[in-house]
């Protein structure tokens, strides 16, 4: 599961100073929300959250447009499952990029709780898309890679056998994709045009795609006409012409319409 003080965490103001590199600044921000959140102060937070966004997260429906949307969600989540004193350590930035007024950041982190008042540690992956504003750094979006239990069955098996189609689709800019986060300006896209605007700034990347091989998933939940799935990938690519072998993970918010099952947003943060 997830813990509440993560996600709404991102949202903190702007860490001041003018000799700090943007890099530096977005840790910064990242850091101090953290510490803000653990320690209960939530309200300063709150003001920051951005309108709108891709959220993607390990509960059901697994994916929210932003995190006024997702909060209550969680709330209720957590009370309906008792989970209680939430706290979040970051472990290490593995990564951050800016360009110009939007940064894509990745981290490990421990996540401790209390489910029924018993004591859990949980460790996963996440990835923040954040944009520089007058006030300073705020959180659009954000994507949770946990590496849960692998649900089996036959909806599982058609969760996979209909990602895997996607991956094979030779012009992916038609999937109906509602929300994605990469690792490449502008870092996340959405609404009905979120496949194209990928698809535009990946070529602008200098970026071809060669291959995908994707792995067994690291964690698969089914919820009725909805999913979870973080999936090993190794990606193979043509980088200004030039060979590049990347290897991470996918996670996906799975729907079912109409009895088939499709990607509705995705994100996806390197090893």
């Amino acid at each position: 599961m997830r813990a509440a003080i993560c996600a709404v965490a991102i949202t903190c103001a702007f860490i001041p100073g003018a000799q700090a590199s943007d890099k530096s600044d977005v840790e910064a921000t990242l850091r101090a929300a953290f510490a803000a959140a653990n320690a209960g102060h939530m309200d300063t937070l709150g003001k920051m959250i951005a309108a709108d966004g891709v959220v993607i997260d390990e509960f059901a429906p697994f994916h929210w447009t932003g995190f006024a949307s997702w909060t209550p969600a969680y709330g209720a989540y957590n009370e309906q499952n008792a989970i209680t004193n939430s706290r979040t350590k970051i472990l290490r930035f593995k990564e951050i990029k800016v360009s110009g007024t939007h940064a894509y950041a990745v981290l490990d982190v421990a996540l401790t709780y209390k489910e029924h008042g018993k004591p859990r540690k949980e460790l996963g992956t996440e990835a923040f898309v954040l944009e520089k504003t007058a006030a300073g750094w705020i959180s659009n979006s954000f994507a949770w890679f946990s590496k849960g239990g692998v649900d089996q069955g036959a909806d599982a098996t058609a969760v996979l056998a209909a990602i895997h189609k996607e991956l094979d689709t030779p012009n992916p800019t038609t999937l109906p994709w509602k929300g994605i986060i990469d690792e490449f300006p502008a870092y996340h896209w959405q609404g009905d045009g979120a496949a194209a605007g990928w698809g535009g700034d990946f070529q602008k990347s200098g970026q071809e795609l060669v291959k995908l091989d994707a792995g067994a998933p690291e964690h698969l939940s089914v919820n009725g006409d909805a999913a979870y799935v973080v999936l090993p990938t190794t990606i193979d690519l043509k980088v200004k012409g030039k060979p590049v072998r990347e290897k991470g993970r996918f996670v996906f918010a799975m729907v079912r319409t109409n009895g088939a099952w499709q990607t509705h947003s995705w994100a996806w943060v390197l090893n």
